[in-house]
């Protein structure tokens, strides 16, 4: 793959792939399977190559002065090996380590687990990577390549389920078949592990994992063959542990092209059988890695320089889709993290969650919440579907407000322990940890998964009793019905005074602009977080009056965007939609999907500009946001608008009312023949001024405990 384009084809066909790779359905401990037995059966076929070492004859005959000399040497050599040790010895006890040295370069044998799931069957992600890997330009000499792939109902090349590969002249050769398994198995792993080490000997050995990821509670891989059973923590440490790395034969890294693993529990069960570890802390998009890092690594490139450029390449892929394509395929993060300095870090949580957690037990809950809560949340899906992660740097920083001593200490060694970081994200610094507050309805399930992680007494402990208060009876009755936003002389600063108990628990806000369109309905036209908050309680939207429209040939019509995410510089809006398509190919019935449209506005496209589209998941009930949306070969799209009834019988506002919705909207026709791309419609989007109507804003103000208060409604003049 050449690093200036990566080898984009100028059809776009691989611009199919606008997905993160992020499992969304967590299949723990899901009672599909039987675990194999521990001990591996061995066919004829999978002998491990012979590792004898070289046999030295002598002549019998030889006088006992001449054995003399010959025990003389060898003690000479042993005595010299003996001081070589102890200089060694030594050498670790002054680096305070007491951990082998690492070498970092070397031969190098590159092991890839790929689990092929719904990203290879529906998409043909796999193959994408596969052929990637092929073009990389690889140093064959230097470095092994060896792949083992399953887990996928459909491969969309000639791979077949639970099979060994190696790279071979620009081509993957098969190896050997195992037999059937299930990829979401310890034993799995450990097997192929095992096999690669006893028939590829090189100095340094790289382990790279494939699949969907889902952090601390999912852990990584689906085998759509196995009911999308995964690897839990436990069991990668159990595969790793059966495995031949470990002490005094460590892998050099451990990566995962997979979403949301770079994080402390992860790299906390790693630590004993790897130097490094790269992952990413976000969803990755469905393209994951560029693997034409593959060209840049010889024998005599060490192991940091070459994970370097494993980041380097990946955010220059994405900016460059950015920069040629305009596609936005996801949130770019990607760390390099030293495993040897996850043990300071967790010795310095432990130090700080001691002092959090007697203070969350002595009522300072809504305190300490509220610092935490400013750190940067990761994994995020919408309520009640979000993994609970937050950037660990982020929430040491927030709490040196509180604790400085501690929480510098732990800042100090997360800096250590990331050695290199790429993003695009605001606030993110390389590592996770589990915080649970999204997802209240499944904390209790997902504490039970993270109970049996061994990582931070103390973390632990705070977990238990912060989710305790977080599930718990409301600390306040907040009643909102009669607070009523302020709208200033110049029309456009709307603002709300807020209680002083309602202060002290006040986590986050928004605020919501409605257009009546009848009688009972209003549709909700803009949603957005853009707002800040006084010393004295005073919450301000910041709304200039202007609403997103889209433009075609036949005019312009108001879209509804919903605010998704803000990154270094721009911010992503939500619209949501269908895609329609009545070619003949599909049959005598429209196909259609529902979908999320993604608009980026950023400097380059002040007006906002398409640049994703990705299935609508609470629409379609998926299983995961893997599913592949194809950009070309529709025939129209419809925008929709929802109305809503805001009111109650008796005027009020009625705070459930996204229970009672219809949908209104629009529909556009793309470009009659050929294979029209939404993205290369002639469509332009621009910020207007509102049209004529009534139009009304609430604030929706959340709590300490994730519980969402409304103001009554303000009608905006």
């Amino acid at each position: 793959m050449n690093n200036e384009n990566n080898n984009f084809n100028q059809n776009n066909t691989n611009l199919n792939l606008n997905v993160a790779q992020q499992n969304t359905q967590i299949q723990v401990n899901n009672g599909q399977y039987q675990p194999m037995n521990n001990q591996y059966q061995y066919s004829n076929q999978y002998q491990p190559v012979t590792n004898q070492m070289p046999q030295y004859y002598y002549n019998n005959n030889q006088t006992s002065s001449n054995n003399k000399y010959i025990f003389i040497i060898i003690g000479i050599i042993v005595a010299a090996v003996a001081i070589i040790l102890l200089m060694v010895s030594m050498n670790k006890k002054e680096n305070g380590s007491g951990e082998e040295p690492i070498i970092d370069k070397g031969t190098r044998t590159i092991m890839i687990y790929m689990v092929g799931s719904n990203l290879e069957s529906e998409a043909g992600a796999a193959t994408l990577d596969i052929d990637e890997i092929k073009e990389s330009g690889v140093n064959l000499e230097d470095n092994n390549v060896v792949l083992y792939v399953g887990g996928s109902k459909a491969w969309q090349n000639d791979f077949e389920n639970n099979t060994f590969y190696e790279l071979k002249n620009g081509e993957f050769q098969k190896v050997y078949q195992d037999p059937k398994r299930n990829m979401g198995s310890a034993d799995t792993l450990t097997n192929f592990l095992t096999y690669v080490h006893s028939n590829y000997h090189t100095d340094l050995y790289d382990l790279i994992l494939w699949d969907h990821g889902a952090g601390p509670i999912g852990g990584f891989g689906n085998d759509e063959l196995y009911a999308l059973d995964s690897l839990t923590l436990s069991e990668l440490s159990e595969a790793l542990n059966k495995s031949p790395f470990g002490k005094g034969n460590k892998l050099e890294f451990i990566g995962f092209d997979a979403c949301l693993m770079a994080t402390v529990e992860v790299a906390s069960i790693l630590d004993e059988y790897a130097n490094y570890l790269v992952a990413s802390q976000a969803p990755e998009p469905g393209f994951g890695w560029d693997y034409s890092f593959l060209g840049s690594v010889t024998k005599d490139t060490d192991t940091v320089t070459y994970a370097k450029t494993i980041l380097d390449d990946y955010l220059r892929f994405y900016n460059n889709i950015y920069t040629m394509y305009g596609r936005d395929l996801g949130d770019i993060t990607l760390a390099l993290v030293d495993l040897s300095k996850i043990g300071k870090v967790e010795e310095k949580t432990d130090k700080l969650f001691e002092i959090v957690d007697s203070d969350i037990k002595s009522g300072g809950y809504s305190r300490i919440t509220n610092e935490i809560s400013k750190a940067t949340p990761l994994g995020y899906n919408g309520i009640d579907n979000s993994f609970d992660l937050i950037d660990m740097t982020g929430m040491a920083k927030e709490l040196s407000a509180l604790y400085s001593t501690e929480a510098n200490e732990l800042l100090e060694a997360l800096n250590e322990a990331v050695v290199y970081h790429v993003d695009d994200i605001q606030g993110t610094s390389g590592l996770s940890i589990y915080y649970p507050y999204y997802s209240k309805s499944l904390v209790e399930k997902w504490m039970k998964v993270y109970d049996k992680i061994d990582f931070s007494r103390s973390y632990h402990s705070f977990l238990k009793n912060y989710t305790k208060i977080l599930n718990g009876s409301k600390r306040t009755d907040w009643d909102f019905s009669k607070a009523q936003p302020i709208m200033a002389e110049d029309g456009k600063k709307i603002s709300v005074k807020l209680d002083k108990n309602v202060v002290d628990n006040y986590k986050s806000s928004s605020y919501t602009i409605f257009k009546k369109i009848d009688k009972d309905y209003y549709i909700p036209i803009i949603k957005s977080t853009d707002t800040k908050i006084s010393s004295d309680g005073v919450i301000t939207a910041n709304f200039d009056g202007k609403q997103l429209f889209l433009i075609d040939s036949e005019g312009a019509y108001p879209i509804i965007g919903y605010e998704a995410s803000r990154g270094k510089g721009y911010i992503n809006y939500e619209v949501m939609g269908t895609l329609y398509n009545n070619n003949e190919k599909f049959g005598s019935e429209n196909f259609s999907r529902y979908v999320i449209f993604t608009v980026r506005v950023d400097a380059q496209n002040p007006n906002g500009k398409f640049v994703g589209v990705v299935p609508d998941l609470s629409i379609e009930n998926s299983s995961s946001n893997k599913s592949i949306i194809k950009t070309d070969g529709w025939t129209s799209a419809e925008f929709w608008n929802f109305s809503y009834k805001i009111l109650d019988s008796n005027g009020n506002y009625n705070t459930d009312w996204e229970a009672n919705s219809k949908i209104t909207g629009w529909s556009t026709k793309f470009t009659k023949g050929g294979t029209p791309d939404i993205y290369k419609e002639n469509f332009n989007l621009e910020f207007r001024e509102l049209e004529p109507g009534e139009y009304y804003c609430v604030f929706n103000v959340v709590d300490t405990q994730g519980n969402v208060h409304h103001t009554n409604i303000l009608k905006v003049e």
